[in-house]
């Protein structure tokens, strides 16, 4: 289990810059059609990178000492009702955006598309970084509201 002071700087600097990054990137993206090229691989690979960071931190298990939803909440059930769902997004990221392979995908329809499933995936992420907040300890809570704020993530009702 990490040390208190590692879980509080977690909440306290380093979830709200995935979360702000995650909203930043998506913002920017959506609606399609404003970046092309290079900018737009770019802040795809962005948004992506941040919301593989964040749907890890919700659903591993044990192990080496990445940041955990359990270690703030030890019952926490991340992604109720669209678990296949958030699978399949992340699978997506890992094999097209985070993972050099030899599975590449050829046909536009088979990758991440900004109309389709960045949109749906800040929806998924959004819930469930609410569904967090809402279950944290009070003394996480505090942390995390300052942190959000000075973050400027009030503006997405977190």
């Amino acid at each position: 289990m990490p040390a208190v002071e590692e879980m509080q700087d977690i909440l306290d600097e380093h979830l709200p810059y995935e979360v702000k990054m995650l909203f930043v990137t998506h913002d920017a993206l959506y609606p399609p059609g404003r970046l092309v090229g290079g900018d737009l691989n770019v802040v795809l690979e962005s948004f992506c990178i941040h919301a593989r960071n964040l749907i890890e931190m919700f659903t591993r298990k044990r192990g080496e000492r990445y940041v955990l939803a359990t270690d703030y909440i030890p019952s926490y059930s991340a992604f109720q009702g669209c678990q296949s769902e958030i699978s399949d997004l992340y699978k997506k990221i890992c094999e097209q955006i985070s993972h050099l392979t030899y599975d590449r995908k050829r046909d536009p329809a088979d990758k991440i598309q900004t109309d389709k499933h960045v949109p749906r995936a800040r929806q998924l992420l959004e819930a469930e970084i609410k569904a967090f907040v809402r279950g944290l300890p009070v003394a996480d809570k505090q942390v995390w509201d300052g942190a959000a704020a000075k973050a400027g993530l009030s503006q997405y009702d977190l």
